[in-house]
């Protein structure tokens, strides 16, 4: 009778004579990766997956096996962690269906009591639910306090040290996010988050520092950069094995590609975590393919979805998507939009912007252009370019200067045929103003005079620097990508510095910037509530992100939060439409398609992309360029 057994870090094969044929071979060898070795088939560490897949293969199909006490006991050991996972499960499933209503009043060690930091009782129950179940997923919405209700789990758990005990929080996260999660901890205890929370530099582990920030700190911070390289994530996995932590994801879903090294990367840390949490508005913002490696690291014993071949297989199935949804129920909480409870914004307010005489020809002639395009060339081929003619088309309406320079979306001027346009692109250099800049330059005079602070949109680097060149009177702070992210970076310039500016600066009440750079885990609702768009593209992420900037959990009720839109006209009188009209109709239905997911508890697919490193949606771009198309061929009468 064939055995498998336990040798130091090896499993152990012997097959009996009537088991050594081809296809047990074949199976064990090429499937599972035993090899041979002096007759017996070795698998080179000791792993429960490998022992259950020889165990179920042999039972049925090639008669029985006989395992030793060290294989029956990862497999007792398995077995009881099941059923110890449901039990958690169906605690946790008590909290999640318990009413809001039903929670208020818990202590929160640590949480600063001379001021409101209390959580309200939608956040209450999350925290509830995480400590029950130990490894949690919290997929509260954008701006709904993610942040707090981590540091309130984290708080909790560490003061109780109910099993297993956390005395140290390591927290996974974009870059952009540091400056919140210290900000944040100071606004929640009250202390100073320097003598609390470091960061993770490459310097640091070059020097061999972090050893020394676990005893000196009780935070950590590192960005998901970093996590790829093999010797930042061997000193991880070596701080974690020798200290309780507790490691949060934020912002999970950019972990959830399988084969990436940034995914590989945290599922190698998961096993070394006490306890585990992951954040995020949007667990999959395109597909169920992106839950798998998340819930893998809250759950890397248990794999709770099975292997990643079988579930990539699988999840392309209505009703096993269904399936999962249904199972991952118990383990996730999400508050919606509508939970927030947050103060209405003003309805938009528009500004119609007249195009100037050479404004409008420059644009007419890049409009044109699409037009014939798409007349006169094969579909496809026209197709080709449509991101770039959209956005010289945008650029056009905004300011016509950009369309001479290089800019971040393509070196290569349209084709602008026999049209002598670029003595008129020419003019725009020698300080002819655009009609939108024009109306920012009014519009700008009373809110510079009351010291009100706002931000100011822009997508296009050019624009942002002529706004602040207008604006050179007042003191202004600008945020783009070519702008350093940190104090480390660059000393005197960088957008966290920038930020703190512009938050605490009572003199410095302008910032510009663009929605790329200045997406995630930012918060200005504190200090500003007014937010105006020089120009805005199809990407719908952008726009509602930029939006949350400013109108979030936290907000005093009686702020009414203001949204200023310039609209390129034609003409002050004229009824004729621009590209701009087209992009608002373009981005209220996508909008109200998010706005659908923001209120939906479940877990739920949105098809609006979150890629904020890319200024259009590819999965909605061409459906946008035809629908510029047949918009353009109406103005046009074609």
């Amino acid at each position: 009778m064939s055995s498998l057994s336990c040798n130091e870090n090896n499993l152990i094969l012997r097959l009996d004579d009537s088991h050594k044929n081809f296809l047990i071979s074949s199976f064990l060898n090429n499937r599972i990766g035993f090899k041979e070795k002096n007759g017996i088939l070795v698998y080179p560490k000791i792993a429960l997956k490998i022992i259950l897949r020889v165990r179920n293969y042999f039972v049925p199909l090639a008669g029985d096996l006989i395992l030793d006490e060290c294989c029956k006991k990862e497999i007792r050991d398995y077995e009881e962690s099941q059923v110890n996972l449901q039990n958690l499960f169906e605690k946790a499933l008590e909290i999640k269906d318990t009413p809001d209503k039903e929670f208020t009043n818990l202590q929160i060690p640590e949480f600063r009591t001379d001021k409101p930091t209390s959580l309200l009782p939608y956040q209450i129950k999350p925290v509830k639910h995480a400590l029950s179940i130990i490894n949690s997923a919290n997929f509260t919405v954008p701006g709904g306090g993610k942040t707090w209700m981590a540091y309130a789990t984290f708080f909790y758990a560490r003061a109780k040290a109910s099993p297993p005990a956390v005395d140290r929080l390591l927290i996974i996260c974009p870059q952009s996010a540091f400056q919140v999660w210290e900000e944040e901890y100071e606004l929640i205890t009250g202390q100073d988050s320097t003598k609390k929370i470091k960061r993770i530099s490459l310097k640091d582990l070059e020097r061999g520092l972090l050893p020394s920030f676990v005893s000196q700190y009780e935070i950590l911070l590192i960005n998901y950069e970093k996590i790829p390289n093999f010797r930042i994530l061997d000193a991880l996995k070596r701080m974690l094995e020798n200290k309780n932590f507790f490691v949060i994801l934020d912002e999970s879903h950019k972990v959830k590609g399988y084969d990436t090294a940034r995914g590989e990367g945290v599922r190698n840390l998961a096993t070394k975590a006490k306890r585990r949490m992951i954040l995020t508005g949007t667990p999959m913002p395109n597909f169920h393919l992106g839950l798998w490696n998340q819930f893998y690291f809250l759950f890397p014993d248990s794999n709770i979805l099975g292997s990643y071949i079988s579930y990539s297989n699988k999840i392309k199935s209505v009703p096993y998507q269904q399936y999962v949804i249904e199972k991952l129920y118990p383990a996730y909480t999400r508050v919606t939009e509508n939970q927030l409870g947050l103060p209405e914004p003003l309805p938009p307010f528009y500004i119609n912007c007249p195009m100037t005489e050479f404004q409008t020809k420059i644009y007419e002639t890049i409009a044109w252009d699409i037009v014939t395009s798409d007349k006169n060339k094969d579909w496809f081929h026209a197709l080709e370019d449509y991101e770039r003619k959209m956005m010289y088309l945008i650029e056009a309406s905004t300011d016509p200067s950009l369309l001479k320079k290089e800019n971040q979306f393509s070196d290569v001027l349209i084709d602008l045929k026999d049209v002598d346009v670029h003595e008129i692109l020419d003019k725009y250099h020698e300080g002819e103003v655009s009609g939108k800049l024009l109306v920012l330059q009014e519009l700008m005079k009373p809110i510079i005079a009351k010291k009100e602070k706002v931000v100011i949109w822009c997508n296009f680097v050019g624009t942002i620097k002529k706004i602040k060149d207008m604006l050179s009177h007042v003191e202004t702070r600008t945020i783009y990508g070519e702008i350093d992210k940190t104090d480390e970076d660059n000393a005197e310039e960088n957008r966290e510095k920038f930020l703190r500016e512009f938050k605490k600066d009572p003199n410095c009440n302008i910032l510009i910037a663009n929605p790329a750079s200045l997406s995630e885990s930012v918060s200005l609702h504190k200090t500003c509530h007014h937010a105006i768009y020089v120009d805005r593209t199809y990407n719908a992420a952008h726009w509602i992100q930029s939006k949350k900037r400013i109108h979030r959990i936290g907000i005093a009720p009686d702020v009414k939060t203001k949204y200023t839109i310039l609209m390129s006209k034609y003409s002050e009188n004229s009824n004729l439409r621009t590209i701009d009209d087209h992009i608002n109709e373009n981005l209220n239905e996508k909008e109200e398609r998010m706005r659908e997911f923001l209120n939906d508890p479940r877990l739920n697919t949105v098809s609006l992309n979150l890629d904020y490193k890319k200024i259009t949606d590819p999965e909605l771009v061409e459906d946008d360029y035809k629908g510029l198309v047949k918009f353009l061929k109406e103005k046009f009468n074609d």
